[in-house]
């Protein structure tokens, strides 16, 4: 391969893959200060999530932005609307550590958002510790959505939102949520260490320890509580998909 040509993502030396499934692909990026990637490319919808802050020039297609990284700085990038070439330069004085989740467009999706399941408790993303970070990668929903018009009519809409909501959340130590729901797919983001317990009103249990920077995705209906049962505070991201194809 020439040195000028352009790599695919998951070809470029500073990318790992180190997840793949249906929905999604995590791509772990490190780069040491003062390192630049080789020109790659990538086609897919994705979102970044940082872990510690540095600063990163990205040239692309001739144009050069530089901007700073950090945990409460997620980035989404609809790629698949605009395919680059772009070559990312650490120009901070801390290593890049991040992860990269790849969304590929499913053409069969259905949403899960709006044809969500009734449990009659709070949904995650209405939980006090849990804030919207951003509706990423907007999409044309295929469930038109029931209105009332002006006239007191009742008509449908279609409806343009996330195929991907991304949530914050924080838990202090030894702290738990109230009993909530969530019925749709979604991939947590450890910004801190600690220990995090589930228990379901069905009564199994489960407790692990989570550490700064991994990751983990369930895609099983939950209904019970979320534990902090470490002595730190808990941080992570969220991303619960609403874009849900057959997998």
């Amino acid at each position: 391969m020439a040195a000028g040509d352009t790599l695919q993502v998951d070809e470029e030396p500073s990318h790992t893959v180190e997840c793949e499934h249906p929905l999604f692909r995590v791509l772990r990026v490190r780069l040491a200060p003062g390192a630049k990637t080789r020109r790659h490319r990538r086609d897919v919808d994705a979102v970044a999530c940082y872990f510690g802050a540095t600063r990163l020039r990205v040239d692309s297609g001739g144009a050069t932005t530089e901007s700073a990284t950090g945990p409460a700085a997620p980035i989404a990038t609809p790629y698949s609307k605009a395919p680059q070439d772009r070559v990312v330069a650490n120009v901070g004085s801390a290593p890049l550590n991040a992860i990269e989740v790849e969304i590929p467009h499913h053409a069969a999706a259905t949403c899960a958002r709006c044809d969500a399941f009734v449990t009659g408790v709070p949904h995650l993303h209405e939980l006090d510790c849990v804030s919207r970070v951003a509706e990423a990668l907007p999409w044309c929903c295929p469930t038109p959505r029931r209105i009332k018009t002006p006239d007191g009519a009742r008509a449908f809409e279609s409806v343009t939102h996330g195929a991907v909501d991304v949530y914050r959340i924080a838990l202090a130590a030894r702290a738990a949520t109230p009993t909530f729901s969530c019925d749709r797919p979604r991939l947590f983001v450890w910004y801190s260490t600690t220990i995090v317990a589930t228990r379901s009103s069905d009564g199994n249990e489960h407790v692990r320890r989570v550490t700064a920077g991994s990751y983990a995705f369930d895609d099983r209906r939950f209904h019970g509580k979320l534990e902090n049962a470490g002595d730190a505070a808990l941080e992570a991201l969220v991303l619960v998909w609403a874009a849900v194809a057959p997998y």
